[in-house]
């Protein structure tokens, strides 16, 4: 796989089928931190329920106050898991090995510089969405790698918006027509278990399925980045190596001269 991230140029399916590799390579640990982000959801979806609280327990002060502090935990448990699931799949891009505790870990120790760069981000966006629908958009997708840049290049803050929006200049509709074909494919797989969620046994087949092309989506994202910054990389040292030709070229000319 490390050879193929980083010797190609990937096509969607390729990326698709690479994001299915990892899931499978390390389906053990990617399901022990997806626990950990889907203990906080069932504990909100439990608190809403009523069959299992009365209505007086469910609009209380304190019912309320704990969903507000569950509430919190799920985004942190859900931004957790992606963080993890970017250093997963790197190590088994490069053929590493690395375990679910060793990615969550690491993961923390990236939580402050991803959340204050998402926090810029999304001021940035939001601020062109208001001005003009379109540039919102254009820049969504400029800076659709800085998660990755801050976990894996440590970069943080406007050098990570930067030095996303530099992979994807020269290819703006490659990442969005990946965006646009795992989103496709998520909406699809959805429609069609819908259809067979007439038991509870194919509702929670259903949930298990979708969870597992969402899994997909993510992986294949971090492996498009990765493809996006080996071949940035290979493109930057030429053009060093190539100024570097240049000028001893031009010393020698001197010297000659």
């Amino acid at each position: 796989m490390d050879t193929l991230v980083k010797e190609h140029k990937l096509g969607f399916w390729d990326i698709f089928l690479l994001g299915w590799r990892v899931l499978f390579f390390k389906a053990t640990d990617i399901s022990l931190i997806a626990l950990f982000a889907i203990v906080p959801l069932g504990l909100i979806l439990a608190l809403l329920s009523g069959n299992s609280l009365t209505e007086e327990l469910r609009t209380s002060d304190l019912s309320i106050s704990l969903f507000l502090v569950l509430l919190l935990l799920q985004a942190f448990s859900s931004l957790m898991f992606s963080m993890s699931l970017v250093v997963i799949t790197e190590k088994v891009v490069e053929g590493q090995g690395i375990t679910w505790s060793r990615a969550m870990k690491y993961a923390l120790s990236k939580l402050g510089s991803v959340f204050t760069t998402s926090i810029l981000m999304y001021l940035i966006l939001i601020g062109l969405s208001l001005l003009f629908v379109i540039p919102g958009v254009i820049y969504s997708v400029h800076y659709n790698f800085a998660l990755f840049v801050v976990v894996l290049k440590n970069k943080n803050g406007m050098e990570a918006l930067a030095y996303s929006k530099k992979l994807v200049e020269g290819q703006w509709w490659r990442v969005f027509a990946t965006l646009l074909g795992f989103g496709a494919i998520n909406t699809i797989v959805g429609a069609v278990l819908n259809l067979f969620s007439s038991s509870p046994f194919f509702v929670i087949l259903a949930i298990i399925i979708s969870a597992l092309f969402t899994i997909v989506s993510s992986t294949g994202m971090v492996i498009l980045f990765l493809n996006s910054d080996f071949l940035y990389q290979r493109r930057l040292s030429k053009r060093i190596e190539m100024q570097k030709a240049r000028k001893a070229k031009i010393a020698s000319r001197s010297r000659h001269g």
